[in-house]
């Protein structure tokens, strides 16, 4: 059974998946994380009668999203895991929103929200049963997307979320159509499927040397 944490952005997210078996907790904690986090992790399990000894691994969304939102659900991940020896598991935020929407729409761009008018953002594409990236992550101003991003895509994020009105006026004919018809899951719920496929294959992270993906250029300390 694997757990799954996602911080990065309003609300706080924690599911459980075990084979068929899912149970997700959605809390808008309006970036209090580091205040309900552990106790609804507590709550979550207590409710499904599990110890943590009893979970396979613990994974959570690794960014980029909100700073102090990335930091304590990486911190909460990792203590969990060293604290059951378990193993650890990060999952790219824009890759688990990629992955929250149907296949059907074909082309994804994922946005979380970052400083002011700008977001994170990254354009995946749906081939061979699997969420291709076409690029890298990326900060940039909602004003320049559109010069950015050719073709049709279906936004979806917080990023997107924030800024609905002026994304689809800059995007005018170019968002996939029937977006409204189209259901996107919570973050957490597709960070829990893609943490599913990492464990199968064997594919952990190291405790010690992960760290969040801020991809964001802080500033150099004077010396």
């Amino acid at each position: 059974m694997i757990l799954a944490l996602d911080t990065t952005g309003h609300d706080c997210g924690i599911a459980l998946l075990w084979e068929d078996y899912f149970q997700m907790r959605i809390i808008e904690g309006g970036l209090k994380h580091n205040e309900i986090l552990l106790s609804e992790i507590d709550r979550l399990l207590a409710d499904n009668a599990i110890s943590g000894a009893k979970l396979s691994a613990v994974a959570v969304s690794s960014g980029p999203g909100s700073f102090t939102g990335l930091r304590v659900g990486m911190a909460a991940a990792k203590g969990l895991c060293m604290a059951w020896k378990i193993p650890f598991i990060t999952v790219p935020t824009l890759d688990g929103l990629a992955a929250s929407v149907s296949s059907e729409v074909g082309r994804v761009l994922t946005l979380m929200s970052a400083r002011a008018t700008e977001v994170y953002w990254a354009v995946f594409e749906w081939s061979a049963s699997k969420w291709d990236r076409l690029t890298e992550n990326q900060l940039d101003d909602i004003s320049i997307l559109n010069q950015k991003i050719d073709g049709e895509v279906f936004p979806v994020g917080e990023g997107y979320i924030k800024h609905q009105t002026e994304i689809d006026r800059i995007f005018k004919n170019t968002l996939i159509l029937n977006k409204q018809t189209i259901k996107v899951k919570p973050l957490v719920h597709s960070t829990a499927i893609i943490a599913r496929t990492k464990f199968v294959n064997g594919q952990f992270d190291d405790i010690m040397e992960s760290e969040p993906q801020y991809c964001y250029a802080f500033p150099r300390k004077r010396v």
